[in-house]
């Protein structure tokens, strides 16, 4: 494509993008691009970004000396996530990333960079406010996050608290590129990619991650000094409120105390209380999982590493827990998608960590995530805020095992060696949601827990433990009988030989604009009817 043309770059616009990209920008995706050994580049930008996109593939094209760039935009989710789906349309085999981003692994195995965007940060005035929160004790451990605008400005940051006397800050690791090929010169690499801030905790040789297991915070990895837990840190958070300060208050609600300092403000603020209220909501939205009879699995990414194996161990949870699965694919959720499926009494939303929190007020359903659907199916597990988790690959590992625990326990029913189990399961539980006791609708009923031997029936799902136990799952339609039992709408009435024979009739014919009834072509054209040509 050619974007060196004055009508590709020469355009104004009235509002300027509120993002605003580094300088180095293009020089840094053409220096990788290059390095990668690519011939077709796509460039992803968020809406606020798209006004740059002619000037900014021109200087690609300028600067690589690869003629085949592309512009990724309307992204089929959110905007955070690499669109490997389009990069794929596109056969692009080095992808730039531009704008926020929520850090998550992609699933492509092409080369991925991730350039911010940029915002100012006054150092000073977020050290001063480190200082009056934390400096009382300047040997306690402090974890510092922040957000990618500012990403920039955090090497700059950690040397300011270092020579303020802050030896137990710990940063984390920002991984800005992704699936380099091994023969790539590590140099120019690191000239020209991001500086992490914080050492990988998963490079070789790497002491962090030899004593201490490597924790995440949205895609910032690091690990904890030794002798220290999450619940004897604090945290140090640099940016404003958005769903990344969320969604870390969330996985790290355990810590002593959560500081946030905006740069775009200049003013810093405890976070007290906020947490406690969303967990006490998240709290609700399990119990009224555990109710559920039928469950949405709704596809909210397409390149994010694991989304695949989540999704399938989601439909194998749902079904060992004699519930009924549905998989929906809506684009970007809202409630007026979601409110089409009334038959479905809870949704779980498969998304990048960023996106995974819904708001559900809006929405007729509750809207969970997969962990929160894991510990409402889960017999063994507990409400516990303190383990949290949003990745969807620790998510996929804890699924595995749960899984694992359900078929193990639907086998021995089936053997017939637990009556109690079986009982627990066919009697009515207490629903805190409704106070009520509530009897579980079973769509998916175990017919047999082994195979040898016995034939397969129409309708019925086999599935095989670790241990190569076959248990077999008959399953009911829960829309059917949604449709029979509580739509009034049925379709249009059939009338099955109550309707008279008639001959054919000429219907409608024309444009939209004037449509003609019962007249011919010719009679038309001669009255000037609509449609008609006048010279």
């Amino acid at each position: 494509m050619d974007f060196s043309s004055p009508a590709a770059t020469d355009r104004t616009l009235d509002a300027a993008p509120a993002l605003q990209l580094p300088p180095r920008a293009a020089a840094t995706a053409a220096a990788l691009a290059a390095e990668a050994g690519a011939s077709h580049v796509a460039l992803q930008l968020p809406d606020a970004l798209l006004a740059s996109a002619p000037s900014l593939a021109h200087d690609v094209q300028r600067l690589s000396g690869i003629e085949d760039v592309v512009v990724l935009a309307d992204t089929t989710f959110g905007s955070c996530c690499i669109d490997t789906v389009a990069a794929e349309h596109a056969n692009a085999d080095f992808v730039v990333h531009f704008g926020p981003s929520c850090l998550s692994r992609p699933s492509a195995p092409c080369p991925v960079l991730l350039v911010f965007d940029e915002l100012p940060v006054d150092l000073a005035a977020a050290t001063d406010f480190f200082l009056s929160t934390f400096g009382g004790d300047r040997d306690q451990p402090v974890l510092v996050l922040w957000d990618t605008p500012f990403h920039h400005a955090m090497p700059r940051l950690r040397a300011a608290l270092d020579a303020a006397g802050f030896s137990r800050t710990v940063w984390p690791h920002v991984r800005t590129l992704f699936n380099m090929p091994a023969g790539a010169d590590p140099a120019a690499v690191a000239m020209h990619a991001a500086d992490p801030v914080g050492p990988d905790p998963d490079a070789a040789g790497s002491e962090a991650g030899d004593v201490a297991p490597v924790r995440e915070a949205q895609g910032r990895r690091y690990c904890l000094p030794p002798g220290v837990a999450l619940e004897d840190l604090s945290l140090f958070y640099v940016g404003g409120e958005s769903l990344t300060l969320t969604n870390i208050m969330m996985t790290h609600s355990q810590c002593k105390l959560v500081a946030a300092f905006d740069p775009t403000t200049n003013a810093g603020r405890i976070e007290t209380g906020r947490v406690n209220r969303l967990l006490m909501r998240r709290y609700v939205m399990v119990q009224k999982a555990r109710d559920a009879d039928v469950v949405g699995i709704v596809v909210g990414t397409l390149g994010l590493a694991s989304y695949l194996p989540v999704i399938e161990n989601l439909k194998r949870l749902v079904l060992a827990s004699g519930k009924k699965p549905y998989m929906l694919a809506v684009g970007k959720p809202s409630p007026a998608k979601l409110g089409n499926f009334l038959e479905i009494d809870v949704f779980v939303l498969v998304a990048c960590p960023q996106n995974a929190l819904l708001e559900s007020r809006d929405f007729l359903k509750p809207v969970i995530t997969p962990h929160e659907l894991q510990v409402a199916l889960d017999r063994d597990a507990e409400w516990d805020a303190s383990k949290y988790e949003l990745d969807l690959v620790s998510i996929d590992r804890h699924l595995t095992k749960v899984i694992d625990r359900t078929l193990e326990r639907n086998a021995e029913r089936g053997r017939g060696g637990d009556d109690e189990d079986a009982s627990d399961d066919d009697e009515p539980h207490f629903s805190l949601i409704t106070g009520t006791y509530k009897q579980h609708r079973k769509f998916v009923t175990v017919v047999s827990s082994d195979g040898a031997g016995q034939p397969v029936p129409d309708g019925t799902v086999a599935t095989r433990s670790l241990d190569s136990t076959v248990s077999r799952f008959v399953a009911t339609s829960a829309a059917a009988e949604f449709l029979n039992e509580k739509r009034t709408f049925r379709g249009l009435e059939v009338r099955m030989g109550e309707t008279s024979i008639a001959d054919v009739q000429e219907g409608r014919r024309g444009i939209a604009r004037g449509y003609v009834v019962g007249q011919s072509p010719s009679d038309t054209q001669e009255q000037g009817g609509p449609g008609s040509a006048k010279h």
